[in-house]
């Protein structure tokens, strides 16, 4: 007696499909597009009442981030995250200097954005390119300067005490 063997149903040839590390890609596993983060428009109102450790969000140049899967790694401490759970971070976070890493991990807990109504705070900080370049380039600025003054003076310091010794010198021979 023959077996006979079920047919599978036909699926496309690998070669057809995106991979992804070495094997195709199922229809679940696509990402979702990276605007689909952003669809959700939130109020203050809306943030505010996402203030616990377990369900904190916060608002950095009026885009609202879920933080909550990112406090207990935070490298201040989760006290710096709750301080600031359900209201505006910008200035917060702009004052310690963020790396590039962390703002990547920020881009990662995005999820939403910040729909000003009437009567809402106006933004607490300008964006971040321009006020930590700005002051960056400022501080060092002044390092420079004012080392390159000190150097300055101390050559003319020693300038003028040789000189002064040499004139004492002068006036003990006569």
């Amino acid at each position: 007696m023959a077996r006979t063997q079920r047919q599978q149903p036909s699926k496309p040839s690998p070669a057809m499909e995106p991979q992804a590390a070495g094997r195709p890609v199922e229809a679940s596993e696509d990402p979702p597009p990276p605007t689909a983060k952003m669809s959700k428009e939130f109020t203050y109102q809306d943030v505010a009442e996402y203030n616990t450790k377990k369900d904190i969000h916060v608002v950095i140049h009026d885009k609202v981030y879920d933080c909550a899967q990112f406090i207990d790694e935070h490298p201040g401490g989760e006290e710096v995250m709750l301080d600031v759970a359900g209201q505006d971070a910008t200035e917060a976070f702009e004052d310690v200097g963020h790396s590039d890493e962390a703002r990547e991990t920020l881009d990662r807990l995005l999820v939403g954005t910040l729909k000003r109504q009437p009567g809402d705070p106006a933004p607490k900080a300008a964006p971040a390119a321009s006020t930590s370049s700005a002051s960056k380039s400022d501080s060092t600025g002044l390092g420079i300067g004012l080392y390159a003054l000190l150097l300055v003076g101390g050559v003319i310091g020693y300038g003028a005490f040789q000189y002064l010794a040499k004139q004492q010198e002068v006036q003990q021979a006569a």
